[in-house]
């Protein structure tokens, strides 16, 4: 969309061009709610949805007095944040409508219902008070784990699935060019069987990364430490932490970084990205569909992201 479309709070012009750029280009109708802070956004666009035909399907609550004649007819049960429970413990102290809510001393509304309470009361004021975040914060940690399509009986079947995890997981981090000082791997059998085993290790990996070979390699020991003979395994995973951005990484004084790497990285992505994923893989990994790989019998179609999928109507 154009960038001219996404700016300007409060402009009620600019959320018609948006809407009809929608229209236009998806062929989706849409409603827009504008306000100060958040509750206010979330509940414009709830009376925005509710009289689309009198508001044309934008209404903005910047305006105090427009807010106090919408508040004096909406429901309180209807406020984002607001639920049923909720709403039987606000009708005895009076509190019925968005305004009767609005005009709640904070104090009280904490004594009601925490501070989650209170600090919706004073949104709804035009009091922000939650930092509204466009950009997702980076990974804390990251993990991959997955059901057996059928049983795992043998070391290295176990070994293989690991493994497969753990390139996944080393994917994801990748792509937020975050490095793992530390992983976590485990794999249990069936709760619902008697003495099912279960077992997990942990790994300090220095310096920090996010290479698939050290990852992968890290992996397979740790499952082939796991392993009992006679032990049937149901689910395994592998969990990175201690995530922190390529730019900063501690660097570790005896480790001999492969200057190779970065380009060979660069190369194994951007043709995963291009060709599909899976297309390179490490010979670790094994080759096509296993019998431990999660059933997807009842899966849906990826009907938005697959074109091979897209229905075709007759």
């Amino acid at each position: 969309m154009d960038r001219a479309l996404t700016s300007g709070l409060g402009d009620v012009e600019h959320a018609q061009r948006i809407r009809a750029t929608i229209k236009q280009h998806v062929g989706l109708p849409t409603r827009i709610g504008l306000g100060p802070t958040r509750t206010l956004s979330k509940v414009a666009n709830a009376l925005a949805k509710a009289s689309e035909k009198v508001w044309n399907g934008v209404i903005d609550l910047h305006d105090e007095g427009l807010r106090r004649r919408m508040f004096a007819k909406w429901p309180v049960e209807e406020v984002w944040g607001i639920g049923k429970a909720m709403a039987k413990r606000l009708h005895p102290l009076g509190i019925r409508t968005t305004a009767d809510l609005a005009a709640m001393p904070p104090d009280v509304a904490r004594d009601v219902g925490t501070v989650v309470l209170e600090r919706l009361v004073r949104e709804l004021n035009g009091v922000e008070c939650s930092d509204f975040q466009p950009e997702p914060e980076a990974l804390k940690s990251t993990a991959v784990t997955r059901s057996f399509g059928d049983p795992v009986r043998d070391r290295e079947v176990l070994r293989e699935a690991m493994v497969r995890r753990a390139v996944r997981a080393a994917e994801k981090i990748r792509a937020q060019k975050l490095l793992a000082c530390r992983m976590i791997a485990f794999a249990h059998g069936s709760r619902f069987k008697p003495n099912a085993p279960s077992a997990s290790k942990v790994a300090r990996m220095s310096p920090s990364t996010n290479d698939p070979r050290v990852i992968a390699g890290t992996a397979a020991r740790m499952a082939e430490a796991m392993f009992e003979q006679g032990a049937v395994y149901s689910k395994c995973g592998v969990m990175l932490e201690g995530l922190e951005p390529e730019s900063g990484a501690q660097q570790d004084l005896f480790a001999a970084p492969d200057p190779r790497s970065p380009a060979l990285l660069a190369a194994l992505d951007g043709i995963n990205d291009r060709f599909g994923r899976n297309t390179l893989r490490l010979a670790s990994e094994g080759m096509g569909a296993k019998s431990y790989d999660t059933k997807r019998t009842f899966k849906s179609p990826s009907w938005t992201t697959r074109i091979d999928q897209v229905p075709i109507a007759r």
